[in-house]
Parts: C-alpha cells; sequence; structure tokens
C-alpha cells in the first residue's frame, strides 16, 4: 500500500532517498493485500455467498483500499439499496509495472471467488485502477458481469494522440499487426465492444468535465449514452463520489439472474 511516506517519496524528486523509498512502497506481495466489506442487513450476512455479487475495487495511484471506505464507497452503496460484497485489493502501480496484476487478481481474488461460488462478480476502478478494471474485463471475459469506471487512466498519450486524430476510435484502424503498445491493444479490444455488447459485461462510466484527460469522452463515445454520467469537477475524490451516487442509481450490480439491458442474459450461471 501507500501510506503517507509513500506517497510522499513521490514528490521527492529523483533522489537516492526518494527512489528507495519509491521502490518499498511498490513491492508486491503474494497474496496481494485485500480488505473485505459488505453492505448488507443481519438478514443479508445469513445468505450463502452463492447468493450473491462479489464487487471487487482497485484503487487509483497512490491510493489505498481503505480511501474507498473512507470516502463513503461501500456506505453509499447500502444507503442505494445495493447489498453485496465488497473485496477492495491493494493494486499499487507496483503491481502493474511488474505486470503482475492480472496473476495476482486471478490467484488471490477470482480463483478464491470461484471456489465459493459467488454467481456474479463486478468490477470497479478509479483511475489507475481503471486500466485495471478494463484489462481484468479483457482478460477473464465471461467471469465478469459488469466494469464501473471513475475518470479511468486510459493509456500513454502517443497513442491516445493518434486516435483522436483520427476522429475518434471509431474512426481509428487499429494496425493489422499485434502491437506491443498495450494502449493500442486496450483500445482494439474497446473500438469492438459496440458490435460485441451482447457478448461483453456492461460497461459504466463517470468522468468530471474539468478533468485534462480528455480521452474519457472517446470511451464514452463506444458506450451507451445511458451507461454514461458527467460531473463538473476535476480529477479528485469529491467528483468520484457525485459520479458514483449517479451510478448507483443506474442498473449497476444487478441481480445476475435478471436480462442485461441489452438483452444478454448475464454470463453468471457460466462461472
Amino acid at each position: 500500500m501507500l501510506p503517507a511516506l509513500c506517497r510522499g517519496s513521490m514528490l521527492l524528486g529523483a533522489s537516492a532517498l526518494a527512489s528507495s523509498l519509491l521502490t518499498a512502497c511498490l513491492a508486491t506481495a503474494e497474496p496481494i493485500r485485500t480488505v473485505r466489506d459488505d453492505t448488507g442487513s443481519a438478514e443479508f450476512s445469513k445468505t450463502p455467498r452463492s447468493e450473491r455479487t462479489l464487487v471487487i475495487m482497485l484503487p487509483g495511484l497512490g491510493d489505498e483500499p481503505e480511501d474507498y471506505i473512507a470516502n463513503g464507497f461501500v456506505d453509499d452503496m447500502q444507503r442505494h439499496g445495493r447489498e453485496v460484497d465488497v473485496v477492495v485489493v491493494d493494486a499499487h502501480l507496483g503491481y502493474y509495472r511488474e505486470r503482475e496484476l492480472l496473476t495476482r487478481l486471478r490467484e488471490d481474488v477470482f480463483e478464491p471467488a470461484h471456489a465459493e461460488r459467488y454467481p456474479s462478480i463486478w468490477i470497479v476502478g478509479i483511475s489507475m485502477g481503471g486500466m485495471g478494471a478494463l484489462l481484468s474485463a479483457r482478460e477473464f471475459g465471461e467471469q465478469v458481469d459488469g466494469v464501473v469506471l471513475l475518470s479511468p487512466f486510459l493509456g500513454r498519450r502517443p497513442a491516445l494522440r493518434r486516435i483522436s486524430a483520427a476522429g475518434g476510435p471509431g474512426a481509428w484502424e487499429p494496425p493489422a499487426e499485434t502491437s506491443s503498445d498495450y494502449t493500442v491493444e486496450l483500445w482494439r479490444w474497446l473500438k469492438a465492444y459496440p458490435t460485441e455488447a451482447a457478448k461483453r459485461a456492461p460497461i459504466y462510466l463517470g468522468y468530471g468535465t474539468q478533468e485534462r484527460n480528455r480521452s474519457h469522452w472517446m470511451l464514452a463515445e463506444l458506450l451507451p449514452s445511458e451507461r454514461v454520467v458527467t460531473i463538473e469537477g476535476g480529477h479528485e475524490w469529491d467528483t468520484w463520489r457525485a459520479a458514483w451516487a449517479k451510478l448507483l442509481a443506474m442498473p449497476t450490480f444487478e441481480d445476475p439472474a435478471l436480462p442485461r439491458e441489452d438483452g444478454a442474459v448475464s454470463s453468471a450461471s457460466t462461472h
């Protein structure tokens, strides 16, 4: 995790002390640290996990799992009547840098969830965690029943600029050959979303209109408009919480037994 000392090291520049601190702070662990919570009533606590939804939350750069809880995200779910189990994952930058994120999520989160027979799994990601949520949805396919993104980090600027210059992801033509640039490959997958929506988990998106990252509108172009919310604000917790409230008013974290908005049956039955 990234406590205050670790966050401070990110502001110290390229000094030897900063480098040493950051290396220690970004060390990965096996298994990855997780924080569990639930939003249910006393009656819900008696319900077997085979009848519950699991929500996996991935934090942004420099944030800790506890920040989701401290900023009211779990409480908000309860207020909106979402009785779910929550696992917040300490997926800090080190897991992305070392390319261990998907392995740790598979072995430490998804496999235990399947062993406990959760019928439905949703992933929530803020900023860098949004990238992790999309990579997970692409990697784990039908094991993911829904994705909620708040101001997601969507890749490196050079590739994003090329996509924007082409007129957006709908007009952009990805290279014929597989690229070593993860941004290109992510957007290749995202570009196909409109034509494959019936086979994929629904994606919901919220972001601030004053954010400097303009790639969010490109993702919004690929999603049904009723799954996108914008909030006046920047890249900060107040914006995300306001967007979260709007997203909770939508059919997010729905009962896996119900059909999706696009008419497809939830993939939960295939878990």
